[in-house]
């Protein structure tokens, strides 16, 4: 069976099944099932590390809910070809590449319109520990006065072509979408899942 894991809000969650319809439509599958992991603290739970703006906090909880994944991940694991992928939506898409860089259960990943501006990310050297990598953006999303998210962009480019040159992957691909960040956000999740589960 193939499953994707997926870092989400509880009023995300509940179009699950809108989602799935979508990843149907786009991938020409219907041999998967999407596993809803929820937080309910998104900013703490899904930071990889600690950081504070004084406009938002983030306190860095990043292992304790990948425990809570993996945890998840254990008790599907019923037979030897299970897939397991994970994909998720701003924040957490870079939780997402994240927690594929420090397990390596994962077949796939996908960052869609990741939250790769966070101060620390490319000092980090994230490299995902699968075959199959996704990242998109919207491309206004840049168009902030916000100064760390006006770089995501940029820095987006940037780890992905750094993914490219690395050599380690089947596939890594970067797609730009219509719209600001918060535009078409299950149609972009969709895309990235999607691109994930297709041979």
């Amino acid at each position: 069976m193939t499953y994707i894991l997926w870092p989400t809000m509880p009023e995300m969650a509940e179009q699950k099944e809108s989602l799935t319809e979508l990843i149907a439509e786009n991938s020409k599958s219907k041999n998967f099932e999407i596993i809803p992991v929820i937080t309910e603290n998104w900013n703490d739970d899904l930071s990889p590390w600690e950081f504070e703006d004084g406009r938002s906090s983030f306190e860095g909880n990043a292992d304790a809910f990948l425990e809570k994944l993996l945890a998840t991940v254990q008790s599907l694991h019923s037979k030897q070809d299970d897939r397991f992928f994970i994909a998720g939506y701003s924040l957490a898409g870079l939780f997402s590449l994240w927690a594929a860089s420090q397990s390596g259960i994962f077949s796939g990943v996908a960052s869609c319109s990741g939250s790769l501006w966070f101060p620390g990310f490319m000092e980090a050297e994230l490299m995902p520990k699968c075959p199959k990598v996704y990242l998109s953006l919207g491309d206004k999303e840049c168009r902030t006065k916000h100064p760390l998210m006006s770089q995501v962009e940029i820095i987006t480019k940037e780890y992905s072509q750094k993914l490219n040159e690395s050599g380690k992957y089947d596939s890594v691909l970067f797609e730009m979408n219509p719209g600001n960040h918060f535009a078409a956000a299950l149609e972009r999740t969709a895309k990235g899942m999607a691109f994930l589960i297709q041979q």
